[in-house]
């Protein structure tokens, strides 16, 4: 969109190429010329946050390679529905 902006194509044509709003090529040419590159990069990372860290998720791998009597549980095998019972 900056780039066909710089080239002097109007947005109405930009939006019609780039699949998207008026209001979008502007809000991009209006960030860039603000902000420089650093507009292109995006604000935020998508996705949840970690919920786990490194050692918690390696404690948790362990107890599920393990056999559920090994940790005196009255079953044999895990089990979906069974990976949290006492």
């Amino acid at each position: 969109m900056v780039l066909l902006s710089a080239r002097g194509m109007p947005v109405a044509r930009i939006a019609e190429v780039s699949s998207t709003s008026g209001d979008r090529v502007g809000g991009v040419i209006r960030d860039f010329n603000a902000d420089g590159f650093d507009s292109l990069y995006p604000k935020c990372r998508g996705g949840r946050p970690k919920t786990f860290t490194l050692t918690e998720r390696r404690a948790i791998k362990k107890i599920a390679k393990s056999e559920p009597t090994e940790h005196h549980l009255p079953f044999p095998t895990w089990s979906p529905t069974r990976p949290t019972e006492p």
